[in-house]
């Protein structure tokens, strides 16, 4: 069989999804950002457009080359004419797509800022308004009703001290007292132990002289030991 060629015509007949993409991209392109941002929405229709566009001649391209002696090889060059109008809208669509979680981003952080202002603000005005508002009558009243209340208060503290002071001198007087009496009591016994080692001194003896014995103090002497203890109690 003679080889047969393909017609130049039919391969530039694969081309116009190709340019139908570079128009659009070139477009956005021009644009710039703003107009991009703007309306993105109609762009993404003009891509899918372009796109089914692109499909569509790629299936009528195929159904050509079914009628060619070379089908595989025509079909090849079909699907690279495809990828090659399809590349420059997919580029266009993934920047379309980082655009837009760029924009959300962006968003989701203006929108913390804002938050964080507002409440930083409210915050600022409460504390502003608690510095500048007025007692409450409540509180007035009850700080006039403590200063009323206060000589009283302290006059019943200065009673209790008062009182404890003296229960206190009480006590230590009483056992001055109690120690004066000890002393006294010490001194009595002390003489009678005395009496009792000399009369048994005297029964030893016998007939012996008795010595001497100790002077009895009287009861002037014993009066004035004790207050003469319990003066020095007193001074400790």
């Amino acid at each position: 069989m003679p080889f047969v060629a393909m017609p130049r015509a039919w391969g530039q007949g694969l081309r116009p999804g190709l340019g139908l993409a570079l128009s659009i991209c070139v477009l956005a392109s021009l644009l710039g950002p703003a107009a991009q941002a703007a309306e993105p929405e109609a762009e993404r229709a003009q891509l899918s457009r372009a796109r089914q566009e692109i499909e569509a001649r790629f299936a009528r391209d195929s159904q050509v080359c079914e009628s060619r002696f070379f089908v595989t090889s025509c079909l090849d060059e079909a699907r690279a004419h495809k990828q090659a109008d399809l590349r420059p809208l997919q580029a266009r669509e993934d920047a379309l797509n980082t655009a837009e979680r760029r924009a959300r981003a962006q968003a989701q952080r203006e929108d913390v800022l804002r938050r964080q202002r507002e409440f930083a603000n409210d915050e600022a005005r409460r504390r502003t308004e608690a510095l500048l508002a007025p007692a409450p009558a409540a509180s007035q009243a009850a700080r006039e009703l403590r200063s009323a209340r206060q000589p009283a208060a302290d006059w019943r503290e200065r009673e209790l001290q008062k009182s404890a002071d003296e229960a206190r001198a009480a006590r230590d007087a009483q056992q001055r007292r109690q120690q004066a009496q000890e002393r006294e009591q010490q001194i009595k016994t002390r003489q009678a132990q005395a009496e009792a080692r000399n009369a048994q001194r005297e029964q030893e003896r016998g007939g012996q002289a008795a010595p001497l014995a100790l002077p009895k103090p009287t009861a002037a002497e014993l009066a004035a030991a004790a207050q003469a203890a319990s003066a020095a109690g007193a001074k400790r």
